[in-house]
């Protein structure tokens, strides 16, 4: 494997596994064939240069990995593919004994992938490291008048204020203190209102001249980029936004840390461990993993479980209908399970026992950040749960 590197490409592991079974009948294969697979999985078209950039910053994790080899990889964008459409790459040793995990222990290979990935990337080292201890509350802004100003009721106030260079940063900083329930520090206040101030400046001009629905989106896209490395940098997590993405996403699909938007008690997404990472005496290396929380083990009592989620809830937001994906993010947290897990066990057990009964109201308003929660046919908007 070759030296740690910091930045974590935006891969997928469904991506790399699709990569690592182009292997299974020849030793080598293209970045064009490997660039046609993932348009197949996607059901995409493959006329043209069309994921070609995926499959080059695929390829290119894999050779960081161990995993094939192919030399310098070209940049991965549209104007080198038909240049490099052609470039051979071949798998490693490495790549295929993963490949034989994967066909004869697919669990076992997602464990040996994240495993190297882990080895490979110092972010990830020292995500892990924090994520291990305590859950990660990241104050994603989504709303102009909730997580910018009240003041600003819609984007095109918001362009306004920009193009003026009128924002009132001040207000805006205490909007992100009180989401995240603490007051911030002064080095993470200078370090924001130097990156919006900065921010606002170069934004004048798009503001003026976009449309205020889409400069709004853009800016807050932009404003997380200031945020997020700034109230992370004390735990050492520094990185930018797209790479927390990448980060939450990855752990996600490895199923080792799980990520919930709609807890009642958390204005920003929660970021909390749902296995246990152990780890080598000097913490380069992963030992083993441990999911105490998977499908098995939460379905123990599931309904139990719920119901004791539901009086929480309940009792927070005083009615006996509770918001039915708020319940899911509160027993996700409370029981350190993935979505997944609870939505397989809703599907399970929404019809109730003789001791638990529970009772739906179709849902009417969408959850602006996560899917609905699936009662057979049905969208459950709110949740009444009795007990015998």
């Amino acid at each position: 494997m070759t030296a740690q590197i910091d930045s974590i490409p935006r891969v997928s592991v469904r991506d790399l596994f699709i990569a690592i079974r182009m292997f299974e009948s020849e030793p080598s294969t293209t970045l064009e064939n490997l660039r046609l697979r993932f348009c197949l999985d996607r059901n995409a078209k493959r006329k043209g240069d069309y994921l070609f950039a995926t499959a080059v910053i695929v390829a290119g994790e894999m050779q960081k990995l161990g995993l094939i080899e192919g030399g310098p990889m070209p940049k991965a964008t549209s104007k080198t593919h038909e240049a490099a459409k052609g470039k051979v790459i071949k798998v490693t040793t490495a790549g295929q004994e993963l490949l034989r995990l994967f066909l004869n222990d697919r669990p076992s290979a997602f464990d040996k992938l994240f495993a190297r990935m882990y080895a490979a990337h110092r972010n990830l080292q020292a995500f892990v490291a924090v994520i291990q201890k305590r859950n990660l509350i990241a104050p994603i802004a989504t709303s102009v008048k909730d997580h910018i100003g009240a003041t600003y009721g819609s984007g095109a106030s918001l362009a306004t204020a920009v193009a003026k260079g009128d924002l009132n940063i001040d207000e805006t900083i205490r909007l992100l203190g009180q989401r995240m329930a603490r007051e911030l520090s002064q080095e993470e206040k200078s370090e924001i209102k130097a990156g919006l101030e900065q921010l606002v400046k170069d934004s004048a001009l798009s503001a003026g001249n976009e449309d205020g629905t889409e400069f709004a989106k853009n800016f807050l896209a932009k404003f997380n980029d200031v945020v997020i490395p700034a109230v992370f940098r004390a735990d050492g997590l520094p990185f930018d936004y797209r790479t927390h993405r990448t980060i939450w996403s990855l752990g996600e699909e490895f199923k080792l840390w799980g990520t919930i938007t709609s807890h009642p008690e958390h204005s920003g997404t929660v970021v909390y461990r749902t296995a246990s990472i152990l780890l080598s005496q000097d913490s380069e290396q992963v030992a083993d993993l441990v999911f105490d929380s998977g499908l098995q083990k939460t379905r123990e009592d599931f309904l139990a479980k719920m119901f004791t989620c539901y009086q929480k809830l309940q009792a927070l937001r005083k009615s006996k209908f509770v918001n039915a994906w708020e319940l899911r993010a509160v027993f996700c947290l409370d029981n350190r399970c993935q979505l997944s897990v609870f939505n397989r066990l809703f599907e399970e057990h929404y019809a109730g026992t003789d001791e638990f009964s529970l009772h739906f109201e179709i849902q009417q308003a969408k959850s602006r950040h996560e899917e609905p929660l699936r009662a057979g046919q049905r969208s459950v908007g709110t949740i009444l749960m009795t007990r015998e």
